[in-house]
C-alpha cells in the first residue's frame, strides 16, 4: 500500500474537496477513507488479475483440446445452462469472452462459515466449453446402465490374500471362468509390476448367499493376477530365481503391501446371468478368450 504522508493526505484531500467527493467533515477521519479505498482498488486489481487469469487457462487449453465437437456444446448469450457446482442452483451465460469461453453467472447454495445454516448466493465464473451442458430435460432413467452394482475401494494384496484363504475362500473355477491360462512371462511381468509400483489393474469378486458349506466370494475379474499372487506367496513358482520365502524382508513389504482397486458385488444383487454378462465386458484384455469360450458362456 502506497505511504499515506501528511503532505500527500493533504493535496488528496484538497483535490477531493474540490470534485466533491468529500466535505470538511470527513477530514478527521480522511486517511481511513484514502486507506480504504486503496484497499479496494487493490481488491478489483486482484479480482481482475484472477479473471484475466482465468480466460488464458480457459484459451490455452482449447489450443490443447481443440474448440467445441458440435452445437450441444456451443452456448449463446442469457442461455439457461447446467454447470458442475456444489449446491447448484441454475446459471446463465452473461457474456462470450472468446471462442469456447464464456462469462457464467451461477446462483448456488451454501453454508456459512463455521455453522450448518444455509443460504443463497451466486458469482460468475470463466468458464470453457468442456465445464458447460444444455439445460434440458433428463430423459434417460435412473437405473441407465446399472444392472450389475460393483463397489470398488482401494485394499492392499494382503486383503486379497485373505479373501483367498479365508475359511470360505473364494471359488476360483465358476462355470464362466476358463482355467489358469497365463504363461511364466506373463506372471513374471505382474510381479515385475508390483515390485515397480506399477499399476496393475482391478480385481472383481461376487459375495455370495450364505449357504453351509459354500465359498464367501466368486472370483469375476483377476483370475488369473490372483492365482499368480497367491501361487508366488505360496512358493509355487520362483520370479527370477527366488521363492517368496527367499526374498529379503523389504520386497515382502513392497508385495503385501500393494494397493490394488476391489470392487464387490453385494451378495443383495446376485443375479448370475447378470454376472456372465459383466464378466464378458470386464474380460477384453490381457489373454483374449477364445470364441468357443465366449459361446459356452452365453
Amino acid at each position: 500500500m502506497k505511504k499515506l504522508t501528511k503532505k500527500y493526505l493533504d493535496t488528496q484531500f484538497q483535490l477531493d474537496l474540490e470534485l466533491g467527493l468529500v466535505t470538511e467533515s470527513d477530514r478527521e477521519n480522511y486517511k481511513e477513507i484514502v486507506k480504504k479505498r486503496i484497499e479496494e482498488q487493490e481488491e478489483a486489481e486482484r479480482i481482475l488479475g484472477v479473471w484475466n487469469r482465468d480466460i488464458k487457462y480457459a484459451q490455452d487449453t482449447i489450443q490443447t483440446i481443440g474448440n467445441a465437437p458440435n452445437e450441444r456444446k456451443v452456448f449463446k448469450v442469457d442461455e439457461d445452462v447446467v454447470v458442475s457446482h456444489g449446491g447448484f442452483i441454475s446459471a446463465e451465460i452473461i457474456e462470450i469472452l472468446s471462442e469456447g469461453v464464456y462469462n457464467v453467472h451461477i446462483t448456488y447454495k451454501t453454508t456459512k462459515t463455521y455453522s450448518t445454516e444455509e443460504y443463497i448466493t451466486d458469482k460468475r465464473m470463466v468458464l470453457g466449453w468442456w465445464q458447460i451442458w444444455k439445460n434440458v430435460e433428463e430423459k434417460a432413467p435412473n437405473t441407465l446402465g446399472k444392472e450389475l452394482f460393483i463397489q470398488f475401494m482401494q485394499q492392499s494384496v494382503s486383503s486379497l490374500i485373505h479373501k483367498y484363504f479365508n475359511h470360505r475362500g473364494v471359488d476360483m473355477d465358476p462355470s464362466y471362468q476358463r482355467g489358469f491360462v497365463w504363461t511364466d512371462k506373463q506372471k513374471e511381468e505382474l510381479l515385475d509390476s508390483i515390485f515397480n509400483y506399477i499399476d496393475i489393474g482391478k480385481f472383481v469378486f461376487v459375495r455370495l448367499p450364505y449357504e453351509p458349506d459354500s465359498y464367501s466370494y466368486q472370483i469375476l475379474d483377476g483370475k488369473q493376477k490372483l492365482k499368480t499372487i497367491v501361487d508366488f506367496y505360496t512358493d509355487q513358482f520362483k520370479y527370477k530365481g527366488f521363492y517368496y520365502s527367499e526374498l529379503p524382508w523389504r520386497m515382502k513389504v513392497e508385495f503385501y503391501n500393494k494397493n490394488v482397486s476391489v470392487g464387490e458385488v453385494s451378495d443383495r444383487t446376485y443375479d448370475e446371468s447378470l454376472i456372465k454378462e459383466y464378466f464378458i465386458k470386464l474380460n477384453t484384455s490381457g489373454t483374449p478368450m477364445s470364441k468357443e469360450h465366449l459361446d459356452k458362456i452365453k
